[in-house]
């Protein structure tokens, strides 16, 4: 890594939902770090704590690992009814998500059977 490695901080105080319990973030939290800390990927998986890529590197978020309910959570928000159909239908969707003004997000969901 060179000397332009961003240093992941922990989410906290309004980047948690209070309410969840582990202080999981929700989905726009996330979204917002992402923003904040410029890295050019989010991976939400199952049985890992969400990941970001960073100088081309994945690393983990200092959040407990995703349980299979954590992960719908958290992507169901994006999707619309067209997309929920769909992902049901094919196991796989793909969409862009407008986060504010200025940012895009491209979202593949798919899960495995």
């Amino acid at each position: 890594m060179n000397g332009n490695r961003t240093t992941l901080q922990p989410i906290t105080g309004s980047e948690k939902t209070g309410g969840r319990e582990g202080g999981l973030a929700d989905i726009h939290d996330l979204l917002k770090k992402v923003v904040e800390i410029e890295v050019s990927d989010l991976h939400i998986t199952v049985e890992s704590p969400p990941l970001v890529r960073v100088n081309g590197e994945l690393e983990m978020l200092p959040l407990p690992r995703l349980a299979p309910d954590d992960v719908r959570a958290l992507v169901m928000p994006l999707l619309g009814e067209r997309q929920r159909k769909t992902l049901e239908e094919k196991s796989s969707v793909d969409l862009a998500y407008a986060f504010g003004e200025e940012t895009r997000f491209r979202v593949n969901v798919f899960y495995q059977r």
